[in-house]
């Protein structure tokens, strides 16, 4: 089963603090998607357009990620790829540049033009390449809204 991003919004924690969730579309077969029904329960959730299933986390866990439901029934993230790539960079300081321009330019940011310009221009500024930010009205009734 794997999950794959669909957009993501701020909202506020218990304590006012602004935090990002993550909305991740969830694929399988029928038989993994009953068990994720299953294992999520009340807070189990589907997109209101598609009728597809949705995961939320805070964690931001890469475009596509396994997901995987443990023997005690908590729905996890397979994160080890995020892990490993976080290890490296720990490891060798020279992999921060060059992973940033890997991802900046999976993004579809040309990094050197947006340093050029500060990311000043409406074409490359990082505001105008982030997908998904939604307002109030489109918090999809996560299990986090509360």
């Amino acid at each position: 089963m794997t999950i794959e991003f669909n957009n993501s919004y701020p909202k506020r924690d218990k304590n006012g603090k602004m935090q990002d969730v993550f909305v991740y579309s969830v694929k399988g077969t029928a038989q993994e998607l009953a068990d994720y029904k299953k294992a999520k329960g009340d807070q189990y959730r589907e997109d209101k357009e598609t009728g597809k299933p949705l995961h939320f986390s805070l964690s931001y866990v890469g475009e596509t990620c396994d997901l995987l439901i443990t023997s005690n029934g908590n729905v996890v993230a397979d994160n080890s790829k995020m892990r490993k790539a976080a290890n490296l960079v720990g490891q060798y300081d020279f992999l921060k540049d060059q992973l940033a321009a890997q991802l900046l330019e999976s993004l579809g940011i040309n990094r050197s033009t947006t340093r050029n310009n500060n990311a000043s221009t409406t074409d490359n500024s990082a505001e105008s390449k982030v997908e998904g930010v939604v307002g109030e009205n489109n918090a999809m009734d996560d299990p986090f809204n509360g």
